[in-house]
């Protein structure tokens, strides 16, 4: 811990999240930082959009005349994907965690989940890079509508991820559960994550389907009929703690995507509880590809997420594996 003091420590916090419990999780850190005498400032992110623009303005200045910017985030796993989509250098960038969030997947794909929340503190105060993790991509053209509704459509729309980004059910389903009046009290009892079983329960019984050209790495077309889902990972984890991508390797520098098309309600009902523990993978219409990048092109449109936001409903969405790595320091 000595040569952390000499650190100073940049903390974005999302007092809101999950009810409270990203403030609760800032104060316990911040009385860790100024027993060990450590330098700090923080801001607090109060509504959407804040985190980006809070992290963009602080490393865009900090990253100029620091050899590496020291930035705590305290949030879910939404408030984690505002801050990469603002920090401005990578390279010069190191990243810690305290998660507080209702799904915990990027928690849970780090392995850090359940961690006491002390220990992580300790060791995002010890300042060493320990690990990187790779960052995804999503372009999405050929926009139809936004999310919230009502704002302007632009031509086209990009967005980085860390955990993973869809279309599809998994889309809807993010979308409902963000705007659901049951997700604050399931948050205030400890029960977030069920949020999006009980959406994801009721959304299989209307749930669109499309059909779609997709071609992986530049690759053979494959035209794909009765589309239900497709995932782009990270992490194996999405919506909660579903295991859509057991095989995902957060830095092997290629995505994981999870496609579920073709599939009766009989098969959607058997999959779903399977994937939760990454053992859906014989259940019919499920299938596996792991590529650098993947297009999917539609005369349809669809909801696209990233990391759980929905932002565009579009008919033509490029996701990659960008060369980003992001330094964590837990």
């Amino acid at each position: 811990m000595e040569d952390a003091s000499s650190s100073m420590y940049y903390c974005i916090v999302n007092p809101y999240a999950r009810s409270g419990l990203g403030l609760q999780e800032w104060l316990s850190f911040k009385a860790l930082m100024e027993e060990h005498n450590i330098k700090y400032q923080a801001v607090m992110s109060n509504e959407a959009g804040d985190a980006t623009r809070l992290t963009y303005k602080l490393t865009s200045s900090r990253c100029l005349i620091e050899d590496m910017v020291h930035l705590v985030v305290f949030g879910g796993d939404g408030t984690m994907n505002e801050v990469i989509n603002g920090i401005s250098d990578f390279d010069k960038t190191a990243l810690g965690y305290i998660p507080a969030g209702s799904a915990g997947d990027l928690a849970l794909g780090l392995g850090i989940r359940g961690t006491d929340s002390k220990v992580l503190g300790e060791r995002i105060l010890e300042g060493q890079i320990r690990r990187t993790t790779d960052i995804g991509k999503v372009t999405a053209e050929r926009i139809l509508d936004t999310f919230p509704l009502g704002q302007d459509k632009p031509e086209s729309f990009s967005r980085l991820f860390c955990v993973s980004a869809g279309i599809g059910f998994d889309a809807v389903v993010c979308k409902e559960a963000s705007v659901t009046a049951a997700k604050k009290l399931l948050n205030k009892l400890g029960l977030g994550k069920l949020t999006y079983l009980s959406v994801a329960l009721k959304e299989i019984f209307k749930a669109n389907k499309f059909s779609a050209d997709i071609r992986p790495d530049d690759k053979g077309l494959m035209d794909v009929k009765d589309i239900l889902l497709l995932a782009a990972m990270i992490t194996p984890y999405e919506g909660g703690g579903f295991k859509f991508c057991p095989e995902a390797d957060y830095c092997d520098s290629l995505l994981d995507i999870c496609l579920a098309a073709s599939m009766s309600k009989a098969s959607i009902l058997k999959a779903l509880p399977l994937s939760k523990f990454g053992k859906h993978g014989n259940t019919k219409g499920i299938s596996f590809i792991k590529c650098k990048k993947l297009l999917v092109d539609s005369r349809d449109s669809f909801w696209v997420h990233t990391d759980g936001e929905v932002s565009v409903k579009a008919g033509r969405i490029t996701f990659e594996n960008t060369d980003l790595k992001l330094k964590l320091l837990f």
